[in-house]
């Protein structure tokens, strides 16, 4: 006698499968193993398979009988049986699930690669990125969410973070990269120093929402942008300083000069922030979701390092309102915050 299976293959038919699911029921429900009983079992089966003697049975009409049989024997193998049976249907629809959820990714069709405002679906990244997605949902779905909530996911729930699940990596991070600029840190392999400028600054703070963003999911979150940046701009204005002086002698023109390079130096950073952040991706294809928080003027510094302070806000502030070239608007994960 052959089978067809459930996605139609036709195969021969196959008893010790029935006594090997049977006794994976019996051992759910009393612990260990009876031989005896799955042979019981598979025989009266089998009987009742010859009494009908067809020779081409769909999978499910064989099961119906095998459960059929266990209820006039033990009822509690019969309900472990049928669970295994409902098990093993779920796994398979969900593995075959996955199969068309992939199908989509690559024909740019799924709502993810649709929906999501900084993927773009046509990208070799975004395209490993979304399948590693959808195979990590797919693994948190049969292992690690129970199915009562499983089965209500975006119909009376919505599991966030649904692909991460079980996988281990956190999400969002609060930077403390104020921390990290004064003391040093390792980005990648490589021992990063304190930046003695502000757009060295700039540029660093750039690389590490890339490398964060990269290793974890969610936002991230730079906070006290403004006093945090405050010191290196001003470095930048003391190198000015120096300069001046080598080729100005009045000290008036000095400062009238560093003041005049620190506030172009100030308004290209920012501008390079934004340009920098919109346009890096990271290694799951997307752009950085960052929140940059601006902080109110530090009233107990310095006035050099309060109007410093002041200058970063507007500049950061009016380079946002400007946008991209053309006026273009900054897609969403740029964020900031007070």
């Amino acid at each position: 006698m052959n089978v067809i299976k459930r996605d139609s293959r036709i195969k021969p038919f196959i008893p010790e499968m029935i006594s090997t699911a049977v006794g994976k029921a019996y051992i759910e429900v009393y612990g260990k193993e009876d031989v005896y009983f799955n042979n019981r079992i598979l025989t009266k089966v089998l009987d009742m398979l010859d009494k009908r003697g067809e020779t081409l049975l769909p999978i499910e009409n064989i099961q119906d009988i095998v459960i059929n049989e266990l209820i006039l024997v033990d009822i509690k193998v019969a309900v472990a049986y049928s669970n295994y049976r409902k098990e093993r249907t779920f796994e398979r629809d969900k593995k075959g699930q996955l199969d068309k959820e992939i199908e989509k990714i690559i024909n740019v069709t799924s709502e993810e690669t649709n929906s999501n405002g900084n993927l773009d679906g046509s990208k070799i990244q975004t395209i490993r990125a979304l399948v590693a997605n959808v195979v990590g949902q797919n693994y948190a779905q049969r292992h690690k969410i129970p199915k009562k909530y499983s089965n209500k996911h975006k119909k009376s729930i919505y599991i966030h973070d649904e692909s991460y699940f079980g996988l281990p990596i956190f999400n969002c991070c609060l930077v403390d990269w104020i921390s990290m600029f004064k003391d040093g840190f390792v980005l990648g392999t490589t021992i990063i120093s304190t930046p003695n400028s502000l757009d060295t600054a700039v540029n660093v703070l750039s690389q590490v929402a890339s490398h964060i963003s990269s290793n974890t999911y969610g936002g991230t979150t730079f906070p006290s942008l403004i006093t945090g940046l405050a010191p290196y701009a001003v470095k930048s204005l003391n190198k000015h300083r120096a300069t001046g002086k080598i080729w100005l002698d009045d000290s008036v023109k000095v400062e009238e000069y560093a003041w005049s390079m620190l506030t172009r130096e100030i308004k290209n950073s920012m501008q390079s922030l934004e340009y920098e952040v919109q346009t890096l991706m990271t290694s799951r294809a997307e752009t950085p979701f960052l929140t940059i928080g601006i902080n109110n003027v530090d009233l107990t510094e310095t006035e050099e390092n309060q109007k410093i302070q002041k200058m970063l806000t507007e500049a950061i502030l009016t380079q946002r309102i400007k946008g991209l070239t053309g006026g273009v608007t900054p897609v969403f994960p740029y964020r900031l915050g007070a």
